[in-house]
């Protein structure tokens, strides 16, 4: 007669059934997860952007074989797709055409409708002067769709300026959704509902370069066609209210009621190489005044971000070795905040840091920013505080990140085997 099983044997004999079970439920586990979809097909994201309730991501991406766009909305906390945007085509020649390049999108104040201007091989009636060696070529036509947010239906499909107008460029909704503002060629209004120009900048010849509107002033900053002069226009009296003439400038974004610009200068180095460097000057539109940002050490400046406080900004600065030889502690790649209001550097942060883009939150509690150490295997994503103390940082994939509206979460996109994408949603914790 067998004596009764030990402890030992019952638990040897249970085992198998108790690793199957174990890997039905991770199986069941896993399945019943959302699948990381996003974007399926091999491909290289765009542009995304969060919706106005921070709760719907708008993707925008080209596949890698046909170079297509693709548009796509996604619930923000499972990134299951919602609906996919229905691409504008037309036919010439009796091929069918597609968007060759897309601008930033858009979403409507209320979330219900998504614009982007964009660019296909249409061309216009005007022929433009080249070379002696080259033909004429035609002016481009500008266009941008509208879309239904929830569904994806195609609202509108529309010409950007008419056919003998050279024109293109970024078309976005005003913040009260009233009407489209075109940041393009030419600088220009739209309705809303119907697609029609309502107005646009009748610029004088060699104008209209690159415009930036600041909606709250209802200032354009345009510059000349050589790049090489920068004018400010009231839009309401079309009158030019600044311009800096003749001064290689590059144009940095407007605050509330400043325009931020670097004056260009090339210099020799140390080792007679040729030094790029930029000056920070700040224009105020209330005194019509353009002032140095002190202390003005010779840099170059990028990914400036105004605070909603209408008085602190950031930017990501390079400070050339030979340009202060004597303090070491402040060369290379740094992270600078300013109050511009009262002309002072409030805090900087550097060492191992090679900053790509700075951002503030919404609303104004945070300042990220996307460290390329050349030394670290990914990007790093730092979020600091008013104080310049890092609140949070960690390892991402992409160099680019934006902020939902809430200022409560960070989207930044990740790459899955095969070339496919999903979205790492980051949860920023409101307690510094």
């Amino acid at each position: 007669m067998r004596k009764a099983w030990s402890t030992a044997e019952k638990l040897l004999l249970l085992s198998p059934l108790a690793f199957v079970a174990l890997v039905s439920g991770m199986w069941a586990w896993r399945e019943s997860r959302p699948k990381p979809k996003s974007i399926p097909k091999p491909s290289t994201v765009r542009f995304f952007r969060f919706s106005p309730d921070s709760q719907r991501l708008v993707v925008f991406s080209t596949e890698d074989k046909s170079g297509r766009y693709k548009a796509r909305v996604l619930d923000a906390k499972g990134r299951a797709k919602i609906c996919e945007l229905t691409m504008p085509v037309f036919k010439a020649a009796g091929q069918v055409v597609h968007p060759g390049f897309f601008y930033r999108p858009s979403w409507s104040p209320d979330g219900t409708r998504i614009v982007a201007g964009y660019k296909d091989r249409s061309k216009g009636l005007s022929q433009i002067p080249t070379a002696p060696s080259r033909n004429p070529l035609e002016n481009d036509t500008g266009k941008f769709a509208v879309w239904n947010a929830q569904t994806g239906a195609l609202k509108g499909n529309f010409p950007y300026a008419v056919d003998n107008e050279d024109s293109k460029g970024p078309v976005t909704f005003s913040k009260n959704g009233a009407r489209l503002i075109g940041e393009g060629n030419p600088f220009s209004f739209f309705d809303t509902q119907t697609g029609r120009r309502l107005e646009f900048l009748k610029s004088a010849p060699g104008w209209g370069r690159n415009p930036t509107f600041n909606e709250k002033q209802n200032l354009a900053a345009i510059f000349d066609n050589d790049m090489a002069s920068l004018r400010v226009l009231d839009w309401k009296t079309k009158r030019v209210v600044w311009q800096n003439q003749h001064t290689p400038t590059t144009m940095k974004g407007w605050g509330d009621d400043v325009l931020a610009v670097t004056i260009n200068q090339f210099v020799k180095g140390s080792e007679g190489d040729l030094l790029h460097i930029e000056h920070l000057s700040l224009w105020n539109s209330k005194t019509g005044q353009l002032r140095p940002f002190s202390p003005s050490i010779p840099s170059t400046f990028d990914n400036l971000s105004f605070s909603p406080d209408g008085r602190t900004f950031a930017y990501t600065t390079f400070i050339y070795p030979t340009m202060r030889p004597k303090n070491r502690e402040d060369w290379g790649y740094r992270v600078v905040v300013g109050d511009y209001q009262q002309n002072r550097t409030l805090w900087n942060f550097g060492g191992h840091i090679r900053p790509d883009t700075a951002q503030w939150s919404p609303d104004g509690k945070w300042l990220s920013v996307l460290n390329r150490d050349p030394n670290a295997k990914s990007p790093q994503l730092l979020i600091f505080d008013r104080n310049g103390k890092i609140h949070f940082e960690s390892n991402v994939q992409d160099q680019t990140h934006v902020w939902s509206p809430d200022s409560r979460r960070i989207a930044t996109p990740r790459e899955l085997p095969g070339k496919t994408w999903d979205f790492d949603i980051i949860e920023v914790s409101q307690k510094p």
